[in-house]
């Protein structure tokens, strides 16, 4: 990871692609997920919990989405959450 990288506390996980932290609602870029009710989505969610719940994370600013988010690349201990996210989302839509 290079410079432009900011650190902040997860405090909530709104969904498998949002989260709340110290810093504002962060949502990861590029990383399409099901919305709440589809299938799927309550898998996601526990996922990204997992992941980042009351965590420090590191982000990189990537612009800001419709709602007024910052889309960001978000990392937990060296992963990037937002690769990790894609890949299980993925593998949701192939089964």
């Amino acid at each position: 990871m290079s410079g432009g990288h900011e650190e902040t506390r997860c405090t909530a996980v709104v969904d498998g692609s949002l989260i709340l932290t110290e810093a504002g609602a962060i949502a990861y870029a590029d990383v399409r997920v099901p919305r709440v009710p589809m299938p799927g989505s309550a898998y996601l969610r526990i996922v990204n919990q997992r992941l980042v719940q009351d965590r420090v994370i590191r982000f990189e600013r990537a612009g800001t989405d419709r709602e007024g988010n910052t889309l960001a690349q978000v990392w937990v201990d060296g992963e990037n959450v937002n690769e990790r996210i894609a890949a299980e989302a993925a593998s949701l839509a192939e089964s």
